[in-house]
């Protein structure tokens, strides 16, 4: 019996890593948005999230593009990841460590694309 809490708290915890990792998208949706078309907005429409990650794309060379749109896709796949998780989806009940791992690497790829774009 005393596994359980320890499992619960465990999966407790990548339910919050799933927050923090949809709200990195989410940031980042935004934030190249707002580079593109000048608007600043306070709210966010969920439906439009990964196509305005599709606008990391267009960073850097365009050798790079079809890799970075790649990237962009999969960043959001992960959005629609981590709102069944939030919602409790069946297939997401039980959130392994390593898919969290994978989110996590996948949107600090994100990050350091568009912070690629700042510095050059």
């Amino acid at each position: 019996m005393t596994t359980q809490p320890a499992t619960s708290s465990a999966l407790l915890a990548r339910k919050a890593a799933a927050v923090s990792t949809r709200q990195r998208i989410e940031h980042l949706a935004t934030s190249e948005w707002a580079d593109f078309t000048g608007e600043k907005f306070d709210t966010l429409s969920h439906s439009n999230v990964a196509m305005r990650l599709k606008l990391l794309a267009a960073i850097g060379p365009v050798a790079e593009h079809r890799e970075n749109y790649e990237l962009a896709l999969a960043l959001g796949h992960v959005y629609k990841e981590t709102s069944d998780v939030l919602h409790g989806r069946l297939r997401a009940m039980n959130l392994p460590l390593v898919r969290v791992q994978e989110w996590e690497v996948m949107v600090a790829r994100g990050e350091a694309l568009r912070a690629s774009k700042k510095t050059s």
